[in-house]
């Protein structure tokens, strides 16, 4: 069995599905740094937008059955993370709780569900 190097699975055709998680973790740096609804939101927006395309990109290149199993995955991956755990970061940073335990457990059992 040969090893192969993980670099083989590095491939052009997940550019926009990086691209996408990257502004999603830009996202919740920015609602974390900058306590900012605007620059996170339009970063959010932006993932979906490269999310929205990155199928089709992909499909613009050749790839062996390996990267294309990959590429499947890491688009899974990256949806999990950019649309589930993200924007409740982004809201956990910036939503102010004003001490409130009740609100805070309310708000915490409603992103339990989200995910």
């Amino acid at each position: 069995m040969s090893e192969k190097s993980p670099w083989s699975y590095v491939h052009p055709s997940n550019a926009l599905t990086y691209s996408s998680l990257l502004a999603g973790l830009l996202a919740a740096i920015a609602a974390q740094e900058l306590s900012s609804w605007h620059v996170s939101g339009g970063l959010l927006a932006l993932a979906a937008l490269l999310d929205t395309f990155d199928g089709r990109f992909a499909r613009r290149f050749r790839r062996d059955g390996r990267q294309c199993a990959f590429g499947i995955e890491l688009d899974s991956l990256a949806d999990a993370v950019v649309f589930g755990f993200i924007p409740l970061a982004c809201l956990a940073a910036l939503v102010d709780f004003g001490g409130s335990v009740a609100f805070r457990a309310i708000w915490l059992a409603a992103a339990m569900l989200y995910l």
